[in-house]
This record gives structure tokens, sequence and C-alpha cells, in this order.
């Protein structure tokens, strides 16, 4: 029987497993909800604390594989018609890979896996104790780790996470995730090689990565020249150390749809102000560019763009409102035309069919603060010293840095029928935002709860 995946989940404020909620492709999850076992029979006989039950199916690779079983078999597909190689092109088989109990402490550990790997030749079941008391084997975590190219499932993975629990009276709290991995294919001896992820196809995705590419360099007016091969990363902002300082060893990545607002301290040695004040600048330039090598001058409209080319359509220039400049120093201590501030404003649209949007940024615009002066003096609380600096010369300078996202999606007329959205790159992903659907070769959950 064909039908769409699912996982148990809560239902708004009650916590038990008491429906389901289908898997969409590109789109990650987890949820958790809580399985009241009252008998030892109930223990046993549960299907959703049974792990077989999260393996007795396979994987339909694509779309087109799925409309070719609806054309040729309806929801009911009789293997014997199916030659082997069909069967192995248009399925993909749920193999488990990693098993473990839960930590002492009660806390979590991520088993994440992506590489592929065999099924055992035991799969535990929920076993009795022999008193009756206890219940083994029993699921109480659940990871689907999901490996495509894009278009095309080519691997499914299940971490999972046994314990054992009362059999008369047990509250288990499970967990459910799923996790999209794209691969592709390599000369590599594991046959695999991990791409920079993307974050949409072709449409970013909420919480996903903003892909940039640098190094094309600037003109006066601010906009990106050279147009040329370049290497692609995600658009970072700079961390925080524990201390509240810029770190410059860990980063905070934007995300698509999440504002960002912060501030760190950068330190500067004003032993000697007029020094200090020609490279002020440049310290807080490079403290915006921690995050890469150069601040990024290119931004992809989509979030398949893993790969620069010049492609206006494909890659958008990201415009500023000046390029900072050296201050000037005036004696004794006053530094003018600092720009200690960055805000990376983000606008997009939802682009295609009104059924299946996807969003596609328009343009990216990096807003610098205005100068300001900064005068070159301890603050009444004192500067500090470092091991390198043993004399209290540091000035804590503050940065400030924000990320707004601005959706500029035009109103659609209902009109009974589904509209198109004009864009010349509409939705072309094989499985698009669609359901992921799954070929259930023995039942999987049942009907019962």
């Amino acid at each position: 029987m064909v039908r769409p995946s699912q996982l148990p989940v809560g239902l708004d404020n009650f916590p038990n497993c008491l429906s389901f909620s289908q898997i969409a492709f590109l789109e990650p999850s987890s949820s958790s909800c809580v399985l009241q076992v009252t008998t030892p029979s109930q223990c046993t006989s549960s299907p959703l604390l049974q792990l077989q039950g999260y393996l007795n199916s396979t994987v339909v690779a694509s779309a087109p594989a799925l409309a070719f079983l609806q054309q040729n078999f309806g929801s009911n597909v009789d293997f014997t018609l199916l030659a082997p190689e069909d069967t192995q092109a248009l399925f993909v088989p749920i193999r488990l890979a990693t098993l473990s109990s839960p930590p002492a402490d009660g806390t979590t550990t991520d088993t994440a896996t992506t590489a592929p790997a065999s099924v055992p030749s035991n799969i535990p079941t929920v076993q009795l104790s022999a008193d009756g008391q206890t219940c083994s084997n029993v699921v109480n975590t659940v990871e689907y780790v999901i490996t495509h190219n894009a278009s095309i499932i080519v691997g499914v993975v299940v971490n999972a996470v046994l314990s054992t629990i009362n059999a008369s009276n047990a509250a288990v709290q499970q967990q459910h995730i799923v996790r999209f991995v794209p691969w592709l294919p390599t000369n590599n001896t594991n046959g695999y090689e991990e791409p920079l992820p993307r974050s949409g196809n072709p449409g970013y995705l909420d919480g996903y990565p903003i892909l940039v590419s640098s190094g094309l360099g600037f003109n006066d007016v601010g906009l990106p020249q050279n147009l040329s091969q370049v290497p692609v990363r995600a658009l970072a902002l700079p961390g925080l150390d524990p201390l509240g300082g810029c770190s410059t060893s860990a980063t905070e990545q934007v995300r698509f749809g999440q504002n960002i607002q912060m501030s760190c301290l950068q330190y500067l040695d004003i032993e000697d102000p007029a020094a200090a004040c020609s490279s002020l600048q440049a310290l807080i330039v490079n403290t915006f560019e921690s995050a890469g090598a150069t601040l990024p001058t290119n931004v992809s409209a989509f979030g398949n763009g893993t790969v620069f080319t010049a492609d206006s359509s494909a890659w958008l220039p990201i415009l500023r409102n000046f390029v900072p400049t050296a201050p000037s120093f005036s004696a004794p201590n006053m530094c003018y035309g600092v720009i200690r501030g960055l805000s990376i404003e983000v606008s997009f649209a939802k682009v295609g069919y009104v059924a299946n949007p996807q969003a596609r940024i328009s343009g990216v615009y990096y807003r610098f603060s205005p100068p300001e002066q900064i005068p070159l003096q301890c603050p009444f609380y004192g500067c500090t010293a470092s091991n390198t600096t043993p004399v209290e010369s540091l000035l804590p300078v503050e940065i400030r840095l924000a990320v707004s996202f601005s959706d500029f999606t035009p109103s659609t007329t209902s009109s009974g029928r589904t509209h198109f959205r004009g864009s010349s790159r509409g939705p072309f992903s094989l499985f698009g935002c669609s359901t992921l659907f799954w070929l259930l070769l023995e039942r999987q959950f049942g009907n019962s709860l």
C-alpha cells in the first residue's frame, strides 16, 4: 500500500500520542509525545513501541516514481510485476544505523549518522521480563536521516534509542526527528561526498542558511565588479565569547526568516591614541568579516545556489550605502568618522504556484551606521589589560550588528482556481515541498494508538 509517511504527535495542549504528522520532503522536523502504558499486554503489542514498526517500510525514491506507481497500480503495488532493477530504481529501503540506550542522567545525545548503513541481522523486539514487571527494547527516540540529491532520495537510515519501562504503569516520552542531508556521487571510496547543503529547492526554507559569495570586489559606488567563479558559503555574523567579546572562532549563522540583533566588544590599545585611531576602523571591519574571508558581494536568490555563476537572476549583488573609510584623528584623543554598526536588510517574495510558493530573495542591503566620534580614553570604570599588554590600556569598543527580513509578496485574489505568480524560475524539484511518500511493505503502525 502506498501512503504518506507519518510519525506520532501530540495534539495542542495534549502531550499524549493521539495523532500522526506527515513528513514533507526537505522539511526537517522534531516532535515529542507521550505514550501511556497501563498493562503488560499493551507494552508488548503497541506498534508505536516496537522498533520494527519504524523499519517495515521502503521509501518511494522520487515524485516520478510515485506517479509511475499510482498510474500502474493505484495504491496497492503488486511486486511480482516489477523486475528487480525496477524495484531498485523505484524504492529506497530504510536501514537501521545505530542503537543506544538513554544516558543515566536522562539527557539526550546526538546519535545521528549520515553514512550508508547495513540492516542488522536481528532487530530488537519489545521483551516482557519473566516476572512481568518491566518491558525492555521500548522505542524512546527515533531519528530518520534522509540523504538526497535535491530531487531523488538515495538513502534512509534510522538512529534509535531503546529503553526499559514499567510494564504496568509508565509514561513513555518519545522523540521523533527527521533530518535531510544532501549528497553528491564522487570517486571517493565511500561513494559519497557532502557538498555545501542546499537551503531549499528552489526557494529558501525558513531557518536555513543564506547562501552568499565573496571576493568580487566593489567599485566606488558600492556595486560588485569582476564577476567570476568564487566560493559559496553561508552568511554568518561573529559569535560571542563568554565575556561578551567578539569571537573570531565561533560564528552565528544568519538563517532565513530569523531576525537578529546583537552586539559584542572589541578591545583597542589606546596607549598611542593616534595609532589607535588609524587602526580602529580596520579592527571593526575585520570583525564584520570574521565570519568569512571578506564581506560577501553576492547572494543566491534561491536556496539551491550552491555554485556561484554570473547569472544575474540567480546571484544578486549585495548593495551597500557606502564603503567604510579610515577615520581621522584629532589631538589629544578624539577619533572621528568611525563606523561601528552594520544592519543587513534582506527582502524576499514568494513566487511560483500559490499552492507551492517558493521564497526568492530579491535584494540584500548592507546599511552601515552613520560615522561616529569616539573618545580614545578609558571610561570611569577603567580600561583592561591582556597577556600581551600588561598595561591597562585596552578600551572596550561596542560593535552592533542586526539582520532583518522583509516579505514583499504581493497579495493574490481568490477566484476559485490556482493562480501563478510570474517567475522565470518556478519550482522544479521532483518532490517540491510535497509530502514524502512511503511504500508500506507491512503494516507500519496500524490504526490503534
